[in-house]
């Protein structure tokens, strides 16, 4: 082979090379249009990879001990506490959950809106679910814990927090009749005792001389989208406060079936998708008895973008 051929040779391996290459990048760098599918069926399934996580604890039950949450929710359990389904006292290792929820955006991820189950609005100074289990089973507790929640600058009336508790299958609040919630004001906290775990809130009701339930809000999308899942919320922009929307399939809206305080000012929220695209509307507007719907311009948007909206809400 002549030198000249060698050197063709080289310059075409080179090139099919540097092809290759650029061919591979390119399938790297391609964004992902809309004909891949969601990882999600539902706004729900999404909502649960976002919500705040379970703390892990572990308790030795026999001494005092005290657990600190992420977020600065302290509880303090006495010795002995802990007794098992039969009542008989727990000795050994007590598996602890904590599930801290202070912000809006975290009432939306973790789907704990601030209503009462008598339909009234709540203003949340913190919402939270404890469970502990020891040796794989439920244990259940025999004496009050003490619970210091710190005071959150987000909530617009800090003395008039009430305890008020709820399930994991019921996300409205009940009062709980025998609680009483303390300030301590030099370290800026709630101090309260209970004797269960479950979700439990600090909450007060949100009157107003002026209420309606005469309010509701339409998403508005471009022609040919089809939203396979949809969901609606209000947020409140001056309490800590956070109310969903029901949906009415028949007139394609979202309205309330509890009361509003007018003129509040609110963020409607509304995010949906279809098999391939995640959608967002928001709209700031002041609560009001509507006579017709309004309207809530929605727009494509990533997985990360929703998530900065919502987190800053």
């Amino acid at each position: 082979m002549t030198i000249n051929a060698i050197k063709s040779l080289l310059v075409l391996v080179t090139i099919s090379s540097l092809c290759f290459v650029s061919c591979k990048e390119t399938e790297i760098e391609q964004p992902v249009g809309n004909d891949v599918l969601l990882p999600y069926n539902k706004v729900s399934d999404l909502f649960d990879t976002q919500e705040p996580k379970k703390q892990k604890f572990t308790i030795t039950p026999t001494s005092a001990q005290t657990i600190t949450g992420e977020d600065g929710t302290k509880i303090t359990f006495s010795a002995n506490s802990f007794v098992d389904a039969q009542g008989n006292l727990v000795t050994g290792q007590i598996d602890f959950e904590l599930q801290e929820i202070y912000s809006k955006g975290d009432m939306i991820w973790s789907e704990r809106m601030t209503v009462a189950s008598n339909g009234q609005l709540l203003e949340s100074g913190g919402e939270f679910f404890m469970s502990a289990t020891s040796g794989g089973q439920e244990v259940f507790l025999n004496q009050d814990y003490f619970m210091e929640v710190p005071i959150s600058s987000a909530t617009s009336n800090p003395s008039a927090m009430d305890l008020f508790t709820s399930t994991e299958s019921d996300s409205t609040w009940t009062p709980v009749d025998s609680s009483w919630v303390g300030i301590d004001s030099l370290n800026s906290n709630y101090q309260f005792y209970f004797d269960s775990l479950t979700w439990i809130n600090c909450d007060y009701f949100v009157g107003g001389a002026n209420m309606t339930n005469a309010f509701s809000v339409e998403p508005r999308l471009s022609a040919g989208v089809n939203l396979t899942d949809v969901t609606a919320y209000v947020v409140f922009n001056n309490l800590n406060s956070v109310a969903s929307l029901y949906y009415n399939p028949t007139t394609g809206t979202f309205g309330t079936s509890f009361q509003l305080p007018i003129g509040e000012s609110v963020t409607i929220v509304i995010v949906g998708m279809d098999a391939s695209q995640i959608y967002l509307g928001t709209l700031n507007t002041t609560i009001s008895a509507v006579t017709s719907p309004i309207q809530v311009p929605m727009s494509p948007v990533t997985q990360t973008q929703l998530q900065t909206t919502i987190n800053n809400l």
